[in-house]
């Protein structure tokens, strides 16, 4: 419906719009009313109104203003505008809101199956001078989490017990293990942090 009112309301401000021509179905030119098109020459017309899906938008091919039709008609003529907004709000569209509301499918993701415990030593059973401890230690993580956290020897090999394929994972590439868990406590990602150099 919005097309036939916005059509509607385009053909009645038309004598206001320089050069104003159908120039097919849903397609209107005429001379930018904003910019004033071109000054040199009065027969130069670049404004245009066109339809996108069911609404009419405003571009211009000199300025490059680009809007909805009701920002058009709000710069253009104010009066008609108030008429515009009433006609839109009787078929239960806004006047400001030329686009239609989306719908949402609700997106689900499926969660990756991991076993509950990592078969990995935790940081808090390492040696007191064992580099990752002492990484850890660096970073100013409070020993509350060591017991949270992993040692990975050989990270490529630790993801292949998973059952993941991961491409350009070198063979005893030692890394610290981050568990990522879910509200409920489920483990869902975890997340390998080079302790060196690591390509």
């Amino acid at each position: 419906m919005s097309v036939f009112i916005d059509r509607s309301f385009l053909l009645r401000m038309s004598p206001k719009l320089g050069r104003f021509s159908k120039k097919k179905d849903d397609l209107y030119n005429f001379r930018c009313p904003l910019c004033g098109d071109s000054q040199k020459n009065k027969l130069k017309a670049r404004g245009f109104v066109y339809r996108k899906q069911n609404d009419y938008f405003f571009m211009c091919h000199n300025c490059g203003a680009s809007t909805t039709f009701y920002n058009f008609l709000k710069q253009v003529d104010e009066s008609l505008l108030k008429e515009y907004q009433l006609e839109r709000y009787k078929n239960g569209e806004t006047g400001n809101n030329n686009y239609p509301k989306p719908e949402f499918e609700e997106y689900k993701t499926e969660t990756p199956k991991f076993k509950k415990a990592l078969e990995l030593p935790t940081i808090d059973s390492l040696p007191e001078a064992h580099f990752a401890k002492n990484y850890v230690s660096q970073r100013r993580i409070p020993e509350t989490f060591y017991s949270q956290l992993y040692f990975a020897e050989d990270f490529a090999a630790f993801i292949q017990s998973l059952g993941i394929e991961k491409e350009n994972l070198h063979k005893d590439d030692k890394r610290l293990v981050i568990p990522f868990y879910d509200k409920d406590k489920n483990l869902i990602a975890i997340q390998g942090r080079a302790l060196g150099e690591s390509s």
